[in-house]
């Protein structure tokens, strides 16, 4: 495997509406999006050859993680190579919406 990834808990189906609202709004301004359904989660580590996770997915398999809020998202585009940088391309605040009532 080349990447290890955590899954994420809490309101899972937020995060899912939250990312085909961006994907739509990326479609919209001629942004090529990836297609493939989308999986909340964070990347832990990026392998520059394909190596065998599996001794680090055992240790890590009773990690529960901490609860946080989350109050922004930022766009961060990667930039692999022998020494990965990662660039904030823009930020956003997010918030609570009301659904409307009646």
């Amino acid at each position: 495997a080349r990447v290890l990834w955590l899954g994420v808990g809490g309101d899972r189906e937020a995060l899912v509406r939250l990312a085909a609202g961006c994907a739509a709004a990326a479609r919209r301004t001629g942004v090529s999006v990836e297609e493939r359904r989308y999986r909340p989660h964070l990347t832990i580590l990026r392998a520059s050859q394909p190596a065998d996770l599996h001794h680090l997915v055992e240790r890590l398999r009773p990690f529960a993680g901490v609860e946080w809020r989350v109050d922004g998202i930022r766009l961060v585009r990667s930039h692999l190579g022998p020494a990965p940088a990662y660039e904030t391309v823009g930020s956003w605040p997010l918030r609570v919406v009301e659904a409307p009532s009646g």
